[in-house]
């Protein structure tokens, strides 16, 4: 909750910025190249490719970028290239508990009970886009398409109970561990397109706020013995400053 805020405050502040600022755009001012830094919001899903028939897992979260990129002119529009990195981005924890009954070497009458936590985490995603936009005075609305690199971690721990028929504890075999932790890593490939406006603040720094959706092929995650296969997709609102050189 505290991330949620802190990102919606500092998106808030940098959109009064960005939008009430005087001109100081001129005939060359969106050419060249440039830096930035931003913070925004990631909203996206991951489906289950094992069984399609899961639903989507929903994921939130908030991500802080560098990027960095050139402009040049191209009759009256602005064509570039880009490049920037996201650190952090959509995530979700969810828990469950299972019960199962059965022999496991301490009685027929032995029950299992399985307390399992998991976090879905995006750690990071690299990309590279080619820009085009169209100057309005300080304002330059753009389109952009690239390709988009990520990584993404399933955390995954389950705890095991036994108790008797009775509800009494029982001894445990050896063989069946009170504490599984799984964790795996993939990395997954996307498609990226996008919307933005950008604003010039002075002759050098200008803001920017802009939406992006990235469409991630499935990868696999080695758990439980096995590879699970998961698909993603995100969408990126976020607002930053880029200093033009």
């Amino acid at each position: 909750m505290l991330a949620r805020n802190v990102a919606l405050g500092v998106v808030c502040s940098a959109l009064a910025t960005i939008f009430v600022s005087p001109g100081f755009a001129g005939d060359n001012a969106w050419t060249g190249p440039y830096i930035g830094a931003s913070v925004g919001s990631v909203f996206g899903s991951s489906l289950y490719m094992n069984d399609p028939t899961f639903s989507p897992y929903q994921q939130w979260g908030a991500a802080v970028g560098l990027s960095g990129g050139y402009n040049d002119a191209f009759d009256q529009f602005v064509v570039g290239i880009r490049g920037a990195v996201l650190l952090g981005g959509e995530g979700r924890s969810e828990s469950s508990t299972e019960t199962s009954g059965g022999v496991y070497g301490g009685g027929p009458s032995t029950v299992m009970t399985f307390h399992t936590a998991s976090e879905f985490t995006k750690n990071w995603s690299l990309g590279t886009d080619a820009l085009i936009g169209y100057p309005l005075g300080d304002y330059m609305p753009y389109v952009f398409v690239g390709g988009t690199v990520a990584n993404y971690t399933i955390d995954d721990s389950t705890d095991v109970t036994y108790s008797g028929g009775s509800g009494g504890p029982i001894k445990i075999t050896p063989v069946s561990p009170t504490h599984i932790h799984q964790k795996s890593d993939a990395i997954h490939f996307g498609v990226s397109a996008g919307v933005g406006v950008e604003h010039k603040l002075s002759a050098k720094l200008s803001g920017f706020i802009e939406a992006q959706h990235t469409q991630y092929g499935e990868s696999a995650y080695w758990l439980s013995g096995a590879n699970l296969y998961f698909a993603r997709e995100a969408t990126t609102v976020r607002v930053g400053l880029n200093y033009h050189f």
